[in-house]
C-alpha cells in the first residue's frame, strides 16, 4: 500500500510538471492569436473600411478566434447598448485568458484607440501594437525553452526522491 501511494505522488507531481509545460504552451498559443486577431483587423480596416463594430462582430463567428472569449463578450454588450471602447475596456478586463499585465493594458489601449482616427493612422497604430503582441510572443516562447523541460524535469525528479523516501 505504501508502494502504491508512493507511486501516485511520483505521477502526480510528473503530472503537474507537465501541466506547468503545458500552460506556458497555451500562453504562447492564446498571444499568437491576439496577433492574428490585430492583423485581421488591419487587414479589414485597410481594404474593407469597415468600423470596429463591424469587423469584430465578422470576427465573433470566425472558428479561429474562438479563443479569444473576449471578442464575443465585446459583441455582446455593443449589441446591449455600450460604445465600443467601454464594451472592449469591460471585456478584456473580464477575460478569463492568462495574460500578463502589460499585455492586458496594451490590448486596453488598443481598444481606447481603435475607430478614432484616419485608416491611415489606424493602420499605423494596428502595425505598433502587432509589433508589441510579436515581442510578447518572443518573451513568452523563451520562458517556454527555459523552463518547460526544467519543469517536467523537476516533476520526475522530486517525483522519484519521493518515492525512494517513501518506499
Amino acid at each position: 500500500m505504501r508502494l502504491l501511494g508512493a507511486g501516485f505522488l511520483w505521477i502526480s507531481l510528473t503530472f503537474l510538471g507537465a501541466a506547468y509545460a503545458h500552460k506556458l504552451k497555451n500562453r504562447i498559443f492564446i498571444l499568437e492569436r491576439t496577433m492574428q486577431l490585430i492583423k485581421h483587423i488591419k487587414v479589414e480596416t485597410e481594404y474593407l473600411n469597415l468600423s470596429a463594430r463591424e469587423i469584430l462582430f465578422k470576427l465573433a463567428v470566425a472558428s479561429e478566434f474562438k479563443e479569444l472569449d473576449y471578442i464575443e463578450s465585446v459583441c455582446t454588450l455593443i449589441k446591449a447598448g455600450e460604445d465600443f471602447p467601454v464594451a472592449w475596456r469591460n471585456s478584456i478586463n473580464n477575460t478569463s485568458l492568462n495574460y500578463k499585465t502589460d499585455e492586458r493594458d496594451k490590448l486596453l489601449q488598443l481598444g481606447e484607440k481603435f475607430g478614432t482616427s484616419d485608416v491611415k493612422n489606424q493602420i499605423s497604430m494596428l502595425e505598433m501594437y502587432e509589433n508589441y503582441f510579436i515581442e510578447f510572443i518572443s518573451q513568452a516562447k523563451s520562458k517556454y525553452n527555459k523552463q518547460a523541460k526544467t519543469a517536467t524535469g523537476t516533476g520526475v525528479l522530486a517525483g522519484c526522491m519521493l518515492f525512494i523516501l517513501l518506499i
